[in-house]
């Protein structure tokens, strides 16, 4: 009887480590989002900047091409 409660003791302390590391573990993404949703805004901003830059370029070369 006594070496199943050391074995479930065991399980417990390991369960209750692993439990300890998911949460710092969330801790940690949970500051990083707020960095991570900036670099998300500030990539889409320049996607957009780049597609708008190719379409302005795209108008003049047709437009070059037919005189």
């Amino acid at each position: 009887m006594n070496a199943g409660i050391e074995e479930l003791e065991k399980s417990l302390s390991v369960e209750q480590r692993r439990l300890g590391e998911y949460k710092r573990e969330l801790e940690r993404l949970e500051a990083k989002k707020p960095i991570v949703i900036e670099n998300i805004q500030e990539t889409e901003s320049k996607v957009f900047e780049i597609e708008d830059a190719i379409a302005v370029l795209k108008k003049f070369t047709r437009g070059d091409d037919e005189e």
